[in-house]
């Protein structure tokens, strides 16, 4: 819920560098990562990091945001409850086979982290896919696998 933190920081303190970042981002066709750390010298994520750090926010939100600014997976056990929920949209493709590039290194990242086989991931997806099927079922509801994957991936 604080992934935005820093931009959140900024354009209550800072209303008119937000507006310039969002501008040069919009207009010069740049990202708002480049168009901050332009504008302001520093990243939001950084700001972010930063002041969840000086309010001593917990670990598990401190950490969250820097899996968002460094793309990372956590490799201790409290990294790994903080940053699995990160990797939904990349389980989700997985379960249904439809992953690109991008997610099948973080999936690869995961487990690496879980000291797993992708198969052992593999197993437990197709509990979890049994298990909401059976649901769905229950509810009158009809789902497809690589249907259901589809839209949860896309987020």
């Amino acid at each position: 819920m604080i992934h935005n933190l820093g931009q959140i920081i900024v354009l209550y303190y800072h209303p008119e560098a937000y507006f310039r970042i969002k501008t040069l981002a919009r207009y010069k066709q740049s990202n708002k990562r480049r168009a901050a750390r332009k504008v302001l010298g520093v990243t939001y994520d950084a700001i972010g990091i930063h002041y969840a750090e000086k309010w001593r926010l917990p670990f598990t939100h401190v950490e969250s945001l820097r899996v968002c600014y460094f793309n990372r997976i956590g490799k201790t056990r409290e990294n790994f409850v903080v940053n699995l929920p990160f990797c939904a949209t990349e389980l989700c493709a997985f379960a249904g086979g439809v992953l690109d590039g991008k997610q099948t290194l973080r999936l690869r990242e995961l487990i690496n982290s879980l000291n797993m086989f992708s198969r052992d991931l593999g197993n437990i997806l197709d509990k979890a896919w049994s298990d909401t099927n059976q649901f769905a079922k229950q509810q009158k509801v009809k789902i497809k696998k690589r249907s259901l994957s589809e839209i949860a991936a896309t987020g």
